[in-house]
């Protein structure tokens, strides 16, 4: 089988769509857990981590790097690149097509290498909708390679700051290896497993929880499994994070039964609203209000003048007049969530950000303020 050659190409033409206004995010980890797998006894370790996201209007790709160093003869790596793009967001009914490139090593034993790809179908909209999909790909590991078939399912909604999913997937695959006799021995594997998850990101704290169960159809060990974590962000670029829990073996990766409790220093390139309580500086001040599914509206305070315009990364640089209700300033706009860029200005002056944002340079060297759209 020699399908998860064609996985990285066509991750590479995933990410092709992302435009260049892009919201882009790299954090890094470091830090230190206490674990037990399956194939080593309890020990500490340090861990490090990074990864890089982009999210565009259609199209996503991510990669990450995990390290873990128990001891000299006790490291494992683990690297994973995936990425998907649909077709357009504002279709009640829309095509996808995801794949997923990712690697296991370990001090002492071969390394694993998987790619799949998934055409799936989506429903609903960015807030509560759902998707089904039929996946296709590879596992290698001594030179041997096994084929994986994968179908999966997926729901997901919102209510305020809280973000709910539910994912049931069943996968088949084989692992094949050859015995003392240098006779080769194929295994089938096949199981089906059922997740849900739970996450808040709200001012400076994010927390989360994923549970779930694996029944055993072919070949597998069944059982449950549940982690939380929690970030607390005491800098914009800088947070802690404590996680833990226990993680069931991943055949198709060849990731042993885990069980660990982590905390870590993360360090990342866009800043963060931070748990320290600031007061409000004096100045004009935005925020920006969930509509509905598509729509925001973008409200400007604490401003004295006749005329009041934004443009940001959602106007395409074009300054937008805002009207004005009582002492209040603002309009409505499709936006999509996630990270932008905007400026305004008073009067017909100068370009300036918002004063209860955090603040980066533009392309063309002046000042803009970072705003979290919900």
């Amino acid at each position: 089988m020699r399908r998860a050659r064609f996985v990285p190409p066509i991750l590479l033409l995933l990410l092709g769509p992302l435009p260049l206004r892009a919201q882009w995010q790299a954090s890094a980890d470091l830090g230190a857990s206490h674990l037990q797998r399956t194939d080593i006894p309890q020990a500490g370790a340090a861990t490090f981590g990074a990864s890089v996201t982009g999210i565009g209007d259609r199209s996503w790709i991510r990669s990450s790097l995990l390290g873990v160093f128990a001891g000299p003869s006790q490291a494992t790596m683990q690297a994973l690149l995936a990425g998907s793009f649909a077709t357009s967001p504002d279709r009640k009914a829309r095509a996808e097509l995801s794949g997923v490139l990712s690697g296991f090593g370990e001090t002492g034993s071969d390394a694993t290498v998987s790619g799949e790809l998934m055409p799936r179908v989506q429903f609903g909209t960015s807030s509560t909708g759902a998707a089904v999909g039929l996946g296709l790909g590879s596992t290698s590991r001594s030179g041997v390679r096994d084929a994986i078939y994968r179908m999966s399912s997926d729901a997901w909604w919102f209510v305020g700051d809280d973000q709910f999913a539910v994912t049931a997937s069943a996968v088949r695959t084989r692992l094949t290896f050859a015995d003392a006799t240098t006779k080769t021995v194929s295994i089938p594997r096949s199981y089906a497993d059922v997740t849900g998850g739970w996450r808040r990101d709200r001012g400076g704290v994010a927390i989360g929880a994923t549970a779930g169960v694996r029944g055993a159809l072919k070949g597998s060990t069944g059982g449950a499994w549940a982690e939380v974590d929690a970030t607390a962000w005491m800098f914009p670029r800088t947070a802690i994070v404590m996680s833990g829990g226990r993680s069931l073996e991943d055949p198709v990766r060849g990731i042993p039964r885990t069980t660990f409790v982590s905390v870590a220093l993360r360090v990342t390139a866009q800043p963060h609203q931070t748990i320290a309580p600031r007061r409000e500086p004096a100045g004009a001040r935005v925020l920006v209000h969930r509509l509905d599914d598509a729509r925001r509206r973008i409200e400007i305070r604490g401003v004295s003048g006749s005329r009041v315009e934004v443009m940001g990364d959602f106007t395409d640089w074009t300054p937008v007049a805002l009207e004005l209700a009582g002492d209040v300033w603002s309009f409505e706009r499709s936006i999509a969530p996630g990270l932008h860029r905007i400026a305004l200005r008073v009067d017909g002056g100068e370009w300036s950000a918002p004063v209860n944002l955090p603040r980066a340079t533009d392309d063309l060297g002046g000042v803009v303020g970072l705003i979290t759209v919900p």
